[in-house]
């Protein structure tokens, strides 16, 4: 996550909109490959040549859940100000981890103990989830800044 967030910081919505020029043997060498778009939703497309492509999958769950869940949970008023606020929370506290469950890594399919089993899963206790603060609340948000 700490990556992710790193390459978002300092970005302008029209960085992303920049045009790359390849050579043709590079573009013909990459096919086929999935695209994926990330906005308010997601959307998985498989292209196997210029102008040949079709959509394989996609989810409802993007930006615009991430979004929505942070202004429900927090009351932050921007994506920024969710974003800041999930760098100075401790997904931990809410999300219920490997280790959690396990109390170690489960090397048997390959989870590591800090892993997140279930996000929000420590929230389904008996204890008060009350004390849990907002940035907490933020960095638990299963597409935090995946969007």
């Amino acid at each position: 996550r700490q990556r992710r967030r790193e390459q978002h910081r300092g970005k302008k919505s029209g960085d992303w909109n920049v045009k790359v020029q390849r050579d043709s043997g590079a573009i013909q060498a990459s096919f086929p490959y999935l695209l994926v778009s990330i906005g308010s939703g997601v959307s998985i497309i498989r292209v196997d040549a210029p102008g040949v492509y079709e959509r394989v999958s996609g989810s409802s769950i993007g930006g615009g859940t991430f979004f929505g869940l942070a202004r429900l949970l927090t009351g932050c008023s921007s994506y920024e100000e969710a974003l800041a606020l999930a760098e100075k929370g401790d997904a931990t506290k809410c999300d219920m981890m490997v280790g959690d469950i396990y109390g170690r890594n489960y090397s048997k399919i390959g989870l590591s103990s800090d892993a997140v089993a279930s996000s929000f899963g420590k929230l389904m206790s008996e204890k008060d989830p009350q004390g849990t603060s907002r940035p907490e609340v933020s960095e638990s948000l299963p597409c935090h800044c995946h969007c």
